[in-house]
């Protein structure tokens, strides 16, 4: 019987493997893209590898933030026998196309803690959801009448949560930070950062513990990452976290 550690790490590293389709460029290095190869080059020498010696060369799109969360649900929707797996990765590609409308909206705030923004501040929370509400009423105003009626359908269970496959979704998207800062940060993450991400990640318990494994390896991992980032016992470093 497989250990239920080993099965944890695996689905994790499977994850972070996944995630090198964002660093395979389309057109690059064929012909009539010589100019556009030329200037993508040039991107990627500014921004280097990752900590798993995979390319992470910027800060990733949406639509790759969305694929990814997908890709993730690919993977771990069918540990949960109660979740439907064509739900959860319909609603994973979709839940952020009215950002398209709003902007990404920015978690963090003016320092850094997210004490000022809808990551914590439940006025902030309820703006953004009010300019959700107003976004997708603009978006299914775009749409004919049949594709409106199902794109609602599935804007409502992602809106209001109220279906297991979005509640297992928004904890997702919970987690997924923990995911890219491990890969884009190579451990060189300021305390605050550290603070910030680990309790912002930690919200995924209000919508579907049952990924609690997941949160702690993940966890477990950026502070190893930082640890060998500073070069710093690990335990000392949890002290100095207060982790």
């Amino acid at each position: 019987m497989e250990n239920p550690k080993n099965s944890i790490k695996n689905d994790i590293d499977n994850i972070f493997w996944s995630s090198n389709l964002s660093n395979i460029y389309r057109f690059t290095k064929q012909r009539f893209w010589e100019r556009e190869t030329e200037n993508h080059e040039k991107s990627i020498a500014i921004d280097g590898l990752n900590s798993v010696g995979t390319t992470c060369r910027r800060t990733e799109s949406v639509s790759e933030h969305s694929w990814h969360l997908a890709d993730i649900c690919l993977i771990l929707a069918p540990k949960y026998p109660k979740l439907d797996l064509q739900l959860c990765v319909t609603l994973a590609i979709l839940h952020d196309k009215l950002e398209i409308i709003t902007g990404d909206f920015d978690p963090l705030g003016r320092y850094g803690d997210g004490l000022d923004t809808h990551a914590f501040d439940p006025i902030k929370r309820q703006q953004k959801a009010n300019a959700e509400e107003n976004a997708l009423l603009e978006y299914l105003s775009m749409l004919s009448i049949p594709e409106r009626s199902y794109h609602e359908l599935l804007f409502r269970q992602i809106l209001d949560l109220s279906t297991s496959e979005a509640l297992f979704l928004k904890a997702l998207d919970k987690i997924h930070p923990l995911i890219y800062v491990i890969q884009k940060k190579n451990g060189a993450m300021e305390d605050a950062h550290i603070h910030f991400t680990l309790r912002y990640s930690g919200q995924f318990k209000q919508y579907f513990p049952e990924l609690e494994p997941y949160y702690r390896e993940l966890s477990r991992r950026l502070i190893e990452s930082v640890s060998s980032y500073r070069n710093v016992d690990i335990q000392i470093l949890k002290h100095l976290l207060h982790e």
